[in-house]
């Protein structure tokens, strides 16, 4: 989207939690927006101290985004000036409230997380979050959703939630960690509210003498790419969206303070996906010419591949294996292959700049049409219209088939 720079300068206050991962995520979207539109001037706190927040409450601004996550973010709801909302957890948001939010779609952060984890095999599950507040909603919906998501699956989930950082100490909370860990049946597939909580549950899982992934799989949100590469294994982590959110939010604004009409409400954004690492690594299947099956699967589906392709690899015939997979995972091969490919192409779709022909050959699709054919039924999107929703503002070219 190209805007033109001849409109007024507009100076915009942007007051968020950018110790948080999301938030500094939210905030790149801002920039990207502020970028594209050219006539933003932003002004964004180093801190959240309280001279910040009257810094911003006598500041001339023609419009601002507000954490809603933030303690201290309603004192900003006294400003007479275009207001727009976001966070994940819904803070302090209210339906009457005559302004706009944009938010986390929680619930769908929390499905992948299970789905990713059921789809590994796993059949022992637990949700580890924060103690609530009033400022943490995430974590309790994040809960709440995935537990469903187990449930529903035939299985249940163990759930242990604990404060923050700030309300105890890095070693007791580990340590309170890993003795709830000890007691939980192994193969175990976790998920974490977030990649902080994650690291501690990795931390956690080093002081008690578990392995990760052989022991517990461990799924975080926010995919900090300065974090989760480098952790001991690295993090899989659900990206929930955050840069699009702050985008969205951005051009929300700019429209209100452009004198457009702008509903007020809550604006969900959906998770771009999940990022697959070391942490997760691994096929809890019993049947060990299944797991061998969904091993060449992940490594091979972009290589357009077939049912023959993948008995061959493990020594079975094609009867044997379709039985024994359909048995163990309740889906065929053929469904895994395609679920991996599509993976794949939403991957590209959102993280780079391909034409679509270049994605659907990178994705082992035959043509553009099965492969937008494939993307619709699974998203209710052509590629086009995913893309369009879940892009960032900026790509990067990327090759290869990645295990999603």
């Amino acid at each position: 989207m190209n805007y033109s720079n001849e409109k007024q300068p507009r100076s915009v206050g942007v007051f968020l939690e950018v110790g948080r991962a999301a938030m500094r995520k939210v905030v790149s979207g801002v920039m990207a927006f502020a970028h594209q539109r050219g006539n933003w001037n932003v002004f964004l706190p180093e801190s959240r101290s309280s001279s910040s927040l009257e810094s911003m409450l006598v500041g001339r601004w023609d419009g601002v985004i507000v954490g809603f996550d933030d303690p201290n973010g309603p004192d900003l709801l006294r400003l007479s000036v275009p207001l727009v909302g976001v966070g994940g957890g819904y803070g302090w948001f209210r339906p009457d409230m005559s302004i706009p939010y944009v938010g986390t779609d929680n619930t769908a952060v929390a499905k992948l997380a299970a789905s990713h984890l059921l789809e590994r095999g796993f059949v022992h599950f637990a949700y580890c979050g924060y103690s609530p507040t009033p400022v943490n909603g995430c974590s309790k919906r994040r809960e709440e959703a995935f537990q469903e998501a187990i449930v529903a699956a035939g299985y249940s989930c163990a759930i242990h939630n604990v404060p923050d950082t700030a309300s105890d100490t890095w070693e007791r909370l580990c340590g309170e960690l890993a003795q709830w860990l000890t007691g939980l049946p192994r193969p175990l597939g976790l998920m974490t509210c977030n990649d902080s909580r994650a690291l501690q549950i990795l931390e956690a899982c080093r002081m008690a003498g578990l392995r990760v992934p052989e022991d517990i799989a461990v799924v975080g949100v926010d995919n900090e790419e300065a974090v989760c590469p480098f952790t001991d294994p690295p993090l899989t982590s659900v990206d929930q969206g955050a840069q699009q959110t702050g985008y969205e939010a951005a051009l929300l604004l700019d429209q209100w303070m452009d004198g457009e009409p702008v509903a007020p409400g809550k604006r969900l954004v959906s998770p771009v996906g999940i990022v697959a690492r070391g942490s997760t690594e691994i096929l809890a299947v019993g049947d060990d010419d299944v797991a061998g099956a969904l091993r060449y699967i992940r490594e091979h589906a972009c290589e357009r591949i077939g049912l023959d392709d993948v008995s061959r690899a493990i020594s079975s015939t094609n009867a044997t294996l379709r039985r024994r997979f359909k048995a163990v995972l309740g889906r065929t091969v053929h469904e895994e292959i395609q679920r991996v490919r599509i993976e794949r192409a939403k991957q590209l779709l959102v993280s780079t700049d391909r034409t679509f022909r270049e994605i659907a050959r990178l994705s082992g699709f035959c043509s553009v049409q099965h492969m937008s054919t494939r993307i619709r039924q699974a998203t209710g999107q052509t590629p086009r219209e995913y893309r369009q929703r879940y892009a960032t503002p900026k790509s990067q070219p990327e090759v290869g088939c990645s295990t999603p």
